[in-house]
């Protein structure tokens, strides 16, 4: 790799991780000259005994404590424990023409992640290659492809570098998330299922409001100057309500009760457009934070110029693979969401389309394939705990994404009306989108 001196260690980390293909899930630490460096805001209380490794510029390193010709060391996930001989191989006089990071050579492919280290890598390597290794095909379902040790292309690891590099800086700079950025997006908004689509399929996709609504937003921020708050990076009133005015049902913003007119306060009261701002930030397509513009990253331009159908398996896609689901749910609650997304779609693929499930059905189905804790409050009864929690989880947001229909009782008192989700139905549309969610295509 050439780097600049200007380069620090914690950006030299997101260096290594782009390098190697691993994604920065563990703590790191460098050792240079008897001095231990880390990303401080990482080991939390454990920081104050290292350096920060955000703050120690190469140059100042380099050569000072390690010439030409020596070596520092690099240790990521202090559980697999790789530990990295850096080679200082050569430092060039300064030349504006040089452009940085840039990668110059390679060999060999890099590790999995959790591999459990070199020790461990040694035995996925031995198990993938013989079919008689009592974990062969656990470790081939685990890794999802097929995996080449002696694999390295150049110019797709320099396009993988440079992409990372830029998510990383991203995510760096504001508490929002920062999606993927894919080295060739085309790729990854492309599917069977878009290949095969059934017209009816097609023209709910293009007609789906949650498909509509992104559109409306990402729109927006192409053609206006839009920069987050100071204290949390959500939108301006102002935006928050030109945005919402374009949506396929705006949602009403000012709450109005008896002669009182409460007004909105924050892009937090309005969950339809806070729900699509961020699942924009975790898809790539936008990017800013606190105090920062609001951009439409380069992913977000060509998501606007897809079909319909690439749109909506692009969105889904992420919602299965990358969203944080229980962002919908208020109360405390630990769970594993791969496992809960896994029986969201095992269960669903059970029901035929268009057949009404009630919520005790599902319930009750949910409850024999997941065990979990619901959260909620002690007085409340398990079975409405158990529903409300399906409901505002699984069930609103696969409405919105045209998966399910929800289907109401309806009750008024005096001049008021009261829903209560009775039970849902599979759409068409997620019937035929159910069989293509196959995770193990998804890792990347």
């Amino acid at each position: 790799m050439l780097v600049s001196e200007d380069m620090n260690l914690l950006q030299l980390h997101d260096l290594i991780q782009a390098v190697f293909g691993w994604w920065d899930y563990h703590l790191h630490l460098f050792k240079i000259a008897g001095m231990e460096f880390v990303n401080t805001s990482d080991w939390e209380e454990d920081g104050d005994q290292y350096q920060d490794d955000s703050r120690a510029k190469l140059g100042d390193l380099i050569p000072r404590f390690v010439p030409e010709g020596g070596m520092f060391i690099y240790t990521y996930d202090m559980g697999d424990y790789w530990e990295h001989e850096i080679l200082v191989e050569k430092i060039l006089p300064d030349s504006d023409k040089q452009k940085t990071p840039m990668l110059l050579a390679g060999r060999r492919s890099c590790p999995p992640e959790d591999v459990g280290g070199p020790w461990g890598y040694e035995n996925f390597l031995e198990a993938i290659r013989d079919p008689r290794h009592p974990e062969h095909e656990t470790f081939l379902e685990w890794i999802g492809v097929d995996f080449d040790p002696e694999a390295f292309d150049l110019e797709t690891a320099s396009r993988s570098l440079a992409s990372r590099m830029r998510q990383a800086h991203l995510e760096r700079n504001t508490s929002w998330p920062s999606g993927p950025l894919y080295a060739n997006f085309m790729t990854v908004v492309r599917s069977d299922w878009t290949r095969l689509i059934q017209i009816e399929d097609q023209v709910a996709a293009r007609e789906l409001p949650l498909r509509r609504d992104m559109v409306t937003l990402l729109t927006y921020l192409l053609e206006h100057n839009v920069k987050g708050t100071d204290a949390t990076g959500n939108f301006p009133l102002k935006h928050v309500r030109d945005i919402s005015a374009g949506f396929v049902d705006p949602p009403e913003l000012d709450l109005k009760i008896g002669d009182r007119i409460f007004k909105l306060r924050t892009e937090d009261e309005v969950p339809s457009l806070k729900r699509l701002h961020l699942l924009a930030c975790v898809a790539g397509l936008i990017h800013g934070g606190e105090n920062m513009h609001w951009v439409l990253l380069e992913q977000g331009k060509v998501f606007l110029s897809l079909p319909p159908e690439e749109q909506v398996w692009y969105l889904v896609k992420i919602w299965f693979r990358k969203y944080n689901w229980l962002y919908e749910y208020n109360t405390e609650i630990q769970a594993d969401l791969d496992a809960l997304v896994k029986v969201v779609v095992d269960t669903l693929s059970g029901y035929p389309s268009k057949t009404d499930i009630s919520m005790t059905e599902l319930v009750s189905d949910f409850e024999a394939r997941l065990v979990m804790d619901f959260g909620g409050n002690d007085t409340e009864n398990e079975h409405d705990r158990r529903c409300r929690f399906l409901e505002k989880v699984v069930v609103n947001p696969l409405a919105d994404f045209g998966f399910l229909e929800r289907v109401e009782d309806v009750k008024f008192i005096e001049s008021f009306e009261f829903t209560k989700l009775k039970a849902v139905r599979l759409t068409s549309l997620g019937q035929g989108l159910l069989p293509y969610l196959n995770f193990r295509r998804w890792r990347s």
